[in-house]
């Protein structure tokens, strides 16, 4: 997960990433928000927001800060799941489904 989220975000990035690639995106040194704070970004904050890294599923997001975006192809794809799949019902036995897409705004 680090190298995939530190490898995708540069430092004078504004990222927005799902929960799980908060802390490996703060290593970079770009101003990081997550998903829950979303609701809360000024106008001006989500203008700024630069890079997403996001699961292929909540794309619905990027119309959320407006402007255009493109997927760099960047994918980080789980390569195993939990005895029950990433089914969350089943506890330890299963694994999130950690699958992550990049996508960047187009510039101005």
């Amino acid at each position: 997960m680090q190298q995939f989220v530190t490898s995708n975000i540069r430092s004078d990035d504004w990222a927005y990433v799902d929960p799980q690639a908060y802390y490996p995106a703060k290593l970079t040194g770009a101003a990081t928000f997550f998903w829950s704070s979303g609701n809360l970004m000024s106008s001006a904050q989500k203008s700024r927001v630069t890079v997403c890294v996001i699961s292929p599923q909540e794309v619905w997001v990027l119309k959320e800060f407006g402007g255009s975006w493109y997927s760099t192809g960047q994918e980080m794809i789980p390569t195993y799941t939990g005895l029950f799949g990433t089914k969350s019902g089943w506890g330890f036995l299963s694994l999130p489904n950690y699958r992550l897409s990049i996508y960047r705004r187009v510039p101005d």
